[in-house]
């Protein structure tokens, strides 16, 4: 009887054994690894702006103009921007986009997108003609079952073809919205409230410091005439966010979503003369 149940004992833990084996090779099978030769995943990588901030990774020498190459299957339609009285020059001096364009600000109802076309306004007032990507990417995203992080590589399609239709374009712009707490959101000047300004700067190409430069000067001019309003820069040590496409692409967090729309409209106001006086000093020199 003991000599039985040795043997059932054993047929047990043989089983077990056999279950525990047969569970980590399925797991195993299933477990893709980390492709740093697939195009989405380093796309993903080097352009998200919430996940791997924080951390450094050996990533592999990239040829970028193949690594954001979109699969055969999501074909970009030709970008629609917004016509420009060439009444005031030959051709644009700012391009505005929206990888984001989904960003809304507190009351909900107006968001980043809305915002480019005030700037725009603002700008052609002044004498700088600007185009606006009318195209917007989470549409592009949602209509193609596309996953959000891939908006990027959605993107980097739009600014290629406008850089390829006006090269000269000084002032390239992809305009977002922060989130953070109410408390880091603003900042009061002479009783009257702005949405703050914040400069991202990927580090993740070897020609990074020719965009920093450009957003400094810009964020200088804020600081100098409304202390306070502009956070300066924050550089991304894994990301481009498309920057590498061209020396004069910066993207800005204009507020954030605990901002309302009007202290976002008294900040574009800053901005504009901001952009004016870098420009124009740019022109001169």
């Amino acid at each position: 009887m003991k000599r039985f149940k040795r043997k059932k004992r054993y047929s047990i833990k043989i089983l077990w054994l056999i279950i525990i084996i047969l569970a980590i090779y399925l797991v195993l099978n299933n477990v893709k690894e980390l492709d740093i030769d697939n195009s989405k995943f380093v796309s993903y990588l080097l352009n998200n702006t919430n996940q791997y901030i924080d951390n450094e990774y050996n990533i592999k020498d990239i040829f970028f103009e193949s690594l954001f190459e979109l699969d055969p299957k999501y074909v970009i339609d030709k970008p629609v921007s917004l016509k420009v009285d060439f009444n005031l020059l030959e051709s644009p001096r700012v391009y505005i986009y929206n990888t984001h364009d989904s960003e809304k600000y507190i009351e909900n109802d107006k968001g980043v997108y809305d915002a480019s076309f005030i700037i725009k306004e603002k700008l052609d007032d002044i004498g700088i003609p600007t185009l606006v990507e009318l195209s917007r990417v989470s549409e592009y995203i949602r209509s193609n079952k596309m996953d959000y992080n891939l908006s990027y590589t959605v993107s980097r399609n739009y600014i290629e073809s406008i850089l390829n239709t006006y090269p000269d374009i000084e002032l390239v712009i992809d305009l977002h919205r922060d989130a953070v707490d109410r408390d880091y959101s603003y900042k009061e000047i002479d009783g009257k409230s702005y949405a703050k300004i914040m400069f991202v700067q990927g580090i993740r190409y070897s020609t990074f410091k020719h965009n920093m430069e450009l957003a400094q000067s810009i964020s200088d001019e804020i600081e100098k005439n409304y202390p306070g309003v502009s956070k300066g820069i924050m550089t991304k040590p894994v990301s481009i966010f498309n920057q590498d496409l061209n020396q004069n692409a910066i993207l800005i967090e204009l507020g954030s979503n605990n901002n309302t729309w009007e202290e976002v409209n008294n900040s574009i106001d800053v901005l504009v003369m901001a952009i004016k006086k870098v420009l124009n000093e740019k022109e001169i020199s």
